[in-house]
């Protein structure tokens, strides 16, 4: 199979040790059997886009605001210009990727953010540097998975508070 796709043009690389995995690093621990997931490239592209705007920002001990609910702006409501509409679009979207595979604990704000991609407002993309400044910050933080064996099967329990209630 791996032949034919060669054959087809197809340029592959083929590892016997997963480490790399969608841009996601993958670091296996034998000592504590578990697995570590991390997005070091995509939180260094955050930090190479916004570090200037989040630099002389707190330090934060949660993802987002305690109980900040973002509400779509409306007809009166002033959005913020074309450019940083467009950088808010490429924040959020970078944050939705990186809590695809890595960072659960922020889904909800992410999820919140989310809500604004068609019109932001200055108060929407501040919190929005919020989220970037305490990812920045917890650049360490990773999806650790530690299997369960029983019987030789996999039991998987998946624990995740990602509003912080």
């Amino acid at each position: 199979m791996i032949e034919d796709l060669k054959n087809g043009g197809f340029s592959l690389k083929v590892t016997q040790d997963l480490t790399d995995y969608l841009s996601c690093r993958v670091l296996k621990n034998q000592a504590h059997n578990e697995i570590l997931i991390l997005q070091p490239h995509l939180i260094n592209n955050l930090r190479d886009k916004f570090e200037d705007e989040v630099l002389e920002r707190g330090t934060y001990k949660t993802p987002g605001t305690p109980r900040f609910k973002i509400v779509r702006p409306d007809e009166k409501s002033e959005l913020i210009d074309n450019n940083l509409q467009k950088r808010f679009r490429s924040g959020v979207g970078m944050l939705l990727y990186l809590t695809k595979y890595s960072r659960p604990d922020l889904c909800n704000v992410v999820r919140e953010l989310s809500k604004c991609m068609d019109g932001a407002t200055m108060g929407t993309y501040l919190e929005l540097l919020r989220v970037i400044k305490f990812v920045l910050d917890t650049k360490n933080f990773c999806l650790k998975i530690r299997p369960k064996f029983d019987n030789s099967s996999w039991n998987l329990k998946v624990f995740c508070d990602s509003d912080w209630a």
